[in-house]
Order: C-alpha cells, then structure tokens, then sequence
C-alpha cells in the first residue's frame, strides 16, 4: 500500500499486488545407509521453488520398486511390497512442476550401503 499527501489537501491510495516467485533448487543426495543407526537413514530431496513432486525409484533390471509423491517425500529403504531393498545402486527419475509453472526433470543414481 502506497500512500501519497503531495498537497495537505489532496490525498491519494495506489495498491499493487507484487507476486514473488521463488528460486528454483533440487538438491539430490546420492547414497544413504538405511540401517536404523540414526545417521543418513532417510532419502529426501531438499528442494525450494517447487510445488508438486513425483519420484519414481527403480532396480538394476529396470523395475518401479518405489514411488515417492510431493515435496516432502522421504524414502527409508523400504520398496513397494514393503521389503527392505538389498544393498546396492538404484536410479531415479525425479519430475516435478515449480511456482513459476515450469516442469522440470532430474535422474541420477541411489547407492544405499548399509
């Protein structure tokens, strides 16, 4: 809210709505250990800017083992038949959409050691 007394007499009120858009960052840790010790058990993305979040977690053959959804999913080792996953890398792709109405994309690899 503006307001502006340029004569005593003579007052004016201006309003404009400034919307402000965060800066976008996906931060994507590459190894966790999962093994109940309280150090690096949980998986997460630490993420600004963006509104919504799909993971999806595969195997070395290729097969969904986990889904993740929004920006404060975490995964703790545990696959969709709700097994922990055996030691080893697993590869993800990350797809997400931002405040500014961008998509966007990422893939790397999850070593988890235990």
């Amino acid at each position: 809210l503006v307001g502006v007394n340029a004569n005593p007499a003579c007052n004016d009120t201006a309003m404009t709505v400034i919307t402000v858009i965060p800066e976008v960052s996906i931060e994507i840790p590459n190894v966790f250990s999962p093994n109940g010790d309280g150090t690096n058990d949980i998986w997460f993305i630490k993420s600004s800017g963006i509104k919504d979040m799909q993971v999806d977690i595969y195997n070395r053959w290729g097969e969904l083992i986990k889904q993740l959804f929004g920006v404060n999913a975490s995964w703790d080792g545990i696959n969709l038949n709700l097994s922990p996953v055996t030691d080893g890398t697993y590869y993800y792709i990350l797809k997400a959409t931002g405040f500014d109405g961008e998509q966007y994309e990422r893939h790397g690899y999850i070593l988890i050691t235990r």
